[in-house]
């Protein structure tokens, strides 16, 4: 496999977290692979245990999907890749249909909800993720073949092919986590006829260009149970906006990335690797560790600005690698130049969804308090979006607008039966079920459950949240479904 296999984006927003099969309740979730060097990745994977990981009891199988599923003149097609595990099934059992992230799907898990539903698990492959490239092919010219609508179709043909398989298959519930949690919610409120009901955990369903509250949601996660931590970050960040600007060469030294002094949009590739690095720990859970690299520096003052970058840049080589910003993740020319080969750069890929579709550009707030280099704008991500994918048609305010309305951006209120899952330090948080989770208006009815987990720690996709918490998410859950008529097939005794 070519390297770019464990690649996923660290580009335009990064948000893996998790495929919902319902493992058991030690991790729902795992670190994006381009956060998966360094301690901290190597603390984080003690507890994951992910539904999309080879398994021996999951088979692979394939469908027949056309290229454009909206242009009958288009009559090309690929095989796309999905797994079955039927482990748990029981005849007129549920389907679990797990949406796919932006990234490889390697198998198929069960877990506590499958298997105390007796359903068959379903884990498809996005396209153009994985080994699912049509034709090998990653150029522009190819690329617009991937979109949320291309994929919903080809998840309907998924679900078709298999209840072909599994004609007793009584309902089918989609779940997802971050961007498959959006999808499992699109997939439901577009296809009713196809799903049943969606389990969505942590989904970013509204488009967004200049997505300033991540930062500014950041520093409030940081800033419990300690204040000092987020105002050290910041000062840290402030420090190292001053140094970018006076001493530039020895700050990228410093993070060991000196090839972005002199690629194109190499600033933005740096600044967006900074932000990453501090606000990570926090989307993964684990913002004690930033906190304590971050304590020895809380009462001290008159520091020098070089010290506090030197600081922050021993602590991403020992929590990220000291080839973190080596990667082809944190450089635009060779996300640019990934346009073939038969397995994708995940990071080229959901870079073109986020430059054409859904935005979700992590970018500093104009005034105020940072934990990201206060240079990374708007402005310069669509810039990066051209750069990377020349003649693409990147987002603009007016398609971010066509895209929520037709997808009911701003929360998931009229989309019944989709349980949706929000935590309190998760960032992603402020483009889900906006004005629920800002208690501005309640807008969602008694059929679509909402729950915002309010503890420290808890995160995306509810990283960092305590077992209990987890354990007792998992029967809820089932109660939903069991509302929805989602149930464990009933057994016929014969006497």
């Amino acid at each position: 496999l070519k390297p770019s296999f464990a690649r996923v984006t660290a580009l335009f927003s990064t948000m893996r977290c998790l495929a919902v099969s319902f493992p058991v309740a030690a991790a729902l979730w795992t670190l994006p692979e381009k956060l998966s060097q360094g301690k901290a990745a190597e603390m984080v994977k003690t507890r994951e245990l992910v539904s999309t990981a080879p398994n021996e009891t999951a088979t692979v199988q394939y469908v027949t999907v056309p290229l454009d599923h909206f242009d009958p003149k288009n009559n090309r097609s690929f095989a796309l890749k999905y797994f079955v595990n039927d482990a748990a099934f029981k005849a007129g059992g549920p389907m679990i249909f797990n949406m796919p992230q932006e990234g490889p799907t390697g198998g198929c898990g069960t877990g506590t909800v499958v298997e105390s539903l007796g359903a068959v698990s379903v884990c498809p492959q996005h396209r153009f993720f994985g080994d699912s490239v049509p034709f090998n092919d990653s150029s522009v010219a190819n690329l617009k073949y991937l979109s949320v609508e291309q994929n919903l179709e080809d998840m309907a043909a998924i679900v078709k092919a298999v209840r072909g398989q599994y004609p007793s298959v009584s309902k089918v519930v989609a779940v997802g986590g971050s961007y498959s949690g959006a999808s499992s919610a699109w997939f439901r409120n577009h296809y009713p006829a196809v799903v049943d009901a969606a389990i969505s955990y942590s989904p970013p369903v509204t488009a967004k260009i200049d997505f300033t509250e991540y930062d500014t949601s950041t520093l409030v996660a940081l800033s419990s149970p300690d204040v000092r931590c987020a105002q050290t970050v910041a000062r840290v960040m402030a420090a190292m906006d001053r140094q970018l600007e006076t001493d530039k060469s020895s700050v990228y030294k410093a993070f060991n990335a000196t090839y972005q002094l002199t690629s194109p949009f190499g600033d933005v590739d740096f600044m967006y690797g900074i932000g990453d690095s501090a606000a990570g720990l926090v989307q993964y859970g684990n913002k004690q560790v930033l906190c304590d690299a971050m304590e020895p520096y809380y009462e001290r003052s008159n520091v020098q600005d070089a010290e506090l970058v030197e600081v922050f840049a021993n602590f991403t080589r020992e929590n990220w690698g000291p080839t973190y910003f080596q990667q082809c993740t944190y450089n635009s020319t060779c996300m640019r130049g990934e346009t073939s080969g038969p397995v994708a750069d995940s990071g080229r890929s959901w870079g073109y969804i986020t430059c054409t579709e859904l935005g979700y550009f992590q970018t500093a707030p104009a005034k105020g308090l940072t934990a990201r280099p206060r240079a990374l704008t708007a402005e310069r991500f669509l810039k990066q979006c051209e750069y990377i994918f020349p003649g693409a048609p990147i987002i603009s305010d007016k398609s971010v607008a066509e895209f929520n309305k037709k997808f009911g951006g701003g929360g998931l209120s009229g989309e019944t039966r989709v349980f949706e899952l929000d935590f309190s330090d998760d960032q992603w948080k402020m483009v889900s079920s906006t004005q629920v989770v800002q208690r501005t208006e309640w807008t969602l009815t008694e059929d679509e459950p909402f729950m915002l987990l309010t503890c420290d720690g808890c995160a995306h996709c509810g990283a960092g949240a305590p077992s209990a918490k987890i354990e007792a998410i998992d029967q809820q859950i089932l109660s939903v479904l069991a509302g929805w008529d989602v149930k464990a097939p009933t057994e016929t005794i014969v006497v």
